[in-house]
């Protein structure tokens, strides 16, 4: 273990089980799982309803406009999220007696709105005819409502400049393809496909930063005209010349929110493909609650009966030098006591003699109420201390796993931690606005004199790594060329998918059983339908409608449909036998993990490598590819290693020997179509067609690797990129 991996969290998952041994207290948890789960799922639906509701309304009375969004409800903002968690639940106790107090005068009215558009949506079969029970979990929605303003949030900076894109790309492709007497942009010639998208690129950057004059050609002057009010917000004043529309989307939000939603009516009225403004949550098994003691305390102490037991359970470790000692809880006489007053649990000697260090003081009794009603000891995983970490009092679990949080002993009990991870906030889409931010990983170039010179005193110990698809990493030092290779069929192979992708497909093509009563699903929605006698058959119900509509009538017709599958599908995949699936994936995920860091380990003896590592793997997700492990993969490595950033520039196009760009894709095979020969080159093997060269035949990845070796040593010796992989647009690397 090394020293500065203290610096950070740990995640340590385990089974429930493990925790919890009493079944009474499995049930409570697990009902507690199910509960928030279905209240954050309505939540998410009562959002977007209201929204598309308002906006919808609000057109009728006026035009779009830039000043649209002052009138549309405020539901990115925490509180407004909990108002409708608050509307979406009920807070009644098992006496009926209602938890909380009374509403002032202006809170009771907003309530009063939320409570009738619910209504309405009960009786459009939009929302659940009864409320689940949010008794006992006001601490874990605190935690959920923080968590969904997040994810709206997050998806509104990440996604608007692609909103603005693709509506321009619709919008003029298809306007230009008009213009040329073409049906598709692969029909035209190079020279004119090179002129149209640069146009349609000149557009997006008139559109983005408002510039003028316009620098696109003069016949998109009035489309830009005619639509830069539509997409972006208006021009600050006193705004320099580097004002960018996508930048510091964060402040905002409320605007930007109501930008989305008109590009996604328009692309909708277009029949082009749609993004989700306001996300949702659809997967049919349960998500994971977090758990800190106060919620803890809600949930599994039932009465106060519950409390003399503790009482006898509890004892103290010994700190500070003062021994063991006994507990004494004098004012523990209710539940709310133990949530609040943790504190004050020990004697009021012992109390003074340690206020000295509260916070502290604070965490360990919490840490002690944790082992009183938790098997912390009892299971040789759940130490107490892990990997020099100590338990932080703070779970997640889903109802089957459970993970626990582990910090260094100096941030336990911090009533503020951010996971010790560096603060990356992004603002911009635009590489100018991500040079404002920090970094998680720097580029090589932007390292210090120092930085450079002492990465270059043992060169043995430096390696390139090009991250890819087929190939997820591959590690190279120069010498003896690909020294690791993790594939994605070795990672396929390691994680069971196979196997899972099976049980998973045996679930849902089982029978639904007779109870559901909605054999003939189909044609309860379409009366020339077949029958829907499995679980596949319902989920397909679902295809013909969309949720990611702004229009309310649209949006409403796949609520309608969900709603009447969630219930049976919700019941298969909260089955054990699927979840413990996935918690069998996640330990195998982290093995495979950990064997490539180990096969690292061990192609270096010589000591600890430096990762000289391509950027690529910053955004990996290629349209109509399957995800690839990209930045959490890097992030697995980082803990062991060091890794730099490199520019990956050309590192695929350049021969790893002679650095000539005369490298080409040898033919594999050759097919008729159409009657037309078509030559099919294997992708992953390169041929340098220099004859003066030395190396002849190069694997794909691995001459990347070797290049972006070749090209971060090159800046820790010059400061500068090696000339065969400079950017002639830019004249330096691309973090530069």
């Amino acid at each position: 273990m090394r020293m500065d991996e203290l610096q950070g969290e740990l995640v340590l998952k385990t089974r429930l089980r493990h925790l919890l041994s009493d079944r009474v207290k499995l049930h409570r948890l697990r009902d507690a799982v199910a509960r928030v789960d279905r209240i954050v799922h309505d939540a998410y639906i009562f959002l977007k309803l209201l929204y598309c509701d308002a906006f919808e309304v609000a057109l009728r009375s006026r035009k779009w406009d830039a000043t649209f969004w002052i009138s549309m409800p405020p539901v990115t903002s925490p509180d407004f999220i909990n108002d409708c968690l608050r509307t979406c639940s009920t807070s009644l106790t098992a006496t009926g007696k209602k938890q909380g107090r009374a509403y002032d005068s202006a809170k009771g009215d907003h309530m009063a709105r939320l409570q009738i558009f619910y209504e309405r949506l009960q009786a459009e079969g939009l929302m659940p005819k009864e409320r689940h029970s949010s008794c006992h979990l006001a601490p874990i929605l605190k935690y959920s409502k923080q968590e969904m303003a997040t994810a709206l949030a997050n998806n509104i900076v990440m996604r608007y400049a692609s909103y603005v894109y693709r509506f321009v790309n619709t919008r003029l492709l298809s306007a230009e393809l008009r213009r040329l007497g073409m049906q598709s942009l692969s029909a035209l010639s190079p020279s004119v496909k090179a002129d149209v998208l640069s146009g349609i690129n000149a557009v997006k950057k008139d559109i983005e930063t408002r510039r003028q004059p316009r620098q696109s050609p003069e016949r998109f002057h009035a489309f830009v005209d005619r639509h830069v009010d539509d997409l972006v917000r208006s021009r600050p004043s006193g705004s320099g010349p580097g004002w960018n529309a996508f930048d510091f989307l964060e402040d905002d939000i409320p605007r930007c929110l109501s930008y989305m939603v008109h590009i996604n009516r328009l692309l909708e009225a277009d029949g082009q493909r749609l993004f989700s403004p306001l996300c949702l949550r659809k997967s049919w098994a349960p998500g994971h609650i977090r758990l800190d003691t106060p919620g803890m305390t809600e949930i599994l102490l039932g009465d106060v009966n519950d409390i003399p037991r503790i009482r006898a359970d509890l004892r103290f470790s010994p700190i500070l030098g003062l021994g063991a000692q006994t507990w004494d809880l004098p004012l523990l006489k209710r539940k709310e006591n133990l949530n609040w007053g943790l504190k004050r649990l020990c004697t009021p000697e012992l109390y003074e003699r340690l206020r000295e260090d509260e916070q502290r003081n604070s965490a360990l009794l919490k840490t002690e109420y944790w082992r009183s009603i938790c098997c912390l000891d009892t299971n040789r995983h759940n130490k107490s201390w892990y990997k020099g970490r100590v338990f932080n009092n703070m779970i997640d679990t889903d109802g089957y796993a459970v993970s626990m949080h582990f910090v260094p002993p100096h941030l336990h009990g911090a009533t503020v931690y951010n996971g010790g991870k560096a603060s990356s906030k992004r603002t911009s889409k635009t590489a100018k606005a991500r040079n404002r931010v920090r970094r998680e990983w720097p580029y090589v170039h932007e390292l210090s004199e120092d930085e450079r010179a002492e990465l270059l005193r043992d060169e043995h110990l430096l390696a390139g790594v090009d991250p890819g698809k087929r190939d997820l990493v591959t590690v190279c030092d120069g010498a003896r060329g690909a020294r690791v290779r993790y594939s994605a069929v070795q990672r396929r192979w390691e994680l069971f998918n196979k196997r899972h992708r099976k049980q998973r497909l045996r679930l849902l093509r089982s029978a639904v059983p007779e109870d559901c009563r909605f054999h003939d699903m189909r044609r309860l929605f379409d009366p020339g339908g077949t029958l829907a006698t499995t679980y596949e058959a319902l989920q397909a119900l679902l295809t013909d409608t969309t949720s990611r509509s702004c229009r309310y009538e649209v949006f409403a017709r796949y609520v309608v449909r969900r709603r009447a599958i969630l219930e049976y599908m919700e019941r298969l995949f909260s089955a054990n036998s699927f979840r413990a699936a996935k918690y069998r994936t996640h330990v195998a995920e982290k093995s495979s993990e950990a064997k490539l860091v180990s096969r690292i380990e061990k192609a270096f003896p010589q000591g600890d490598p430096v990762l000289l590592y391509g950027n690529w793997g910053r955004d990996p997700n290629l349209r109509n590819s399957a995800p690839t492990p990209g930045i959490g993969l890097r992030r697995r490595l980082a803990r062991r290693f060091r890794t730099v950033t490199v520019d990956e520039h050309l590192t695929s196009s350049v021969c790893a020997s002679c650095h000539t760009r005369k490298v080409a894709h040898p033919i594999g095979r050759s097919y008729t179509r159409g009657g037309r020969r078509h030559d099919r080159p294997l992708h992953s093997l390169l041929r340098c067609q220099n004859e003066m060269c030395s190396s002849k035949w190069w694997g794909r990845d691995v001459m990347a690797a070797v290049n972006i070796l070749c090209n971060g040593m090159h800046v820790l010796r010059h400061g500068a990129s090696h000339r065969a992989f400079q950017r002639q647009s830019r004249g330096g690397n691309e973090g530069s």
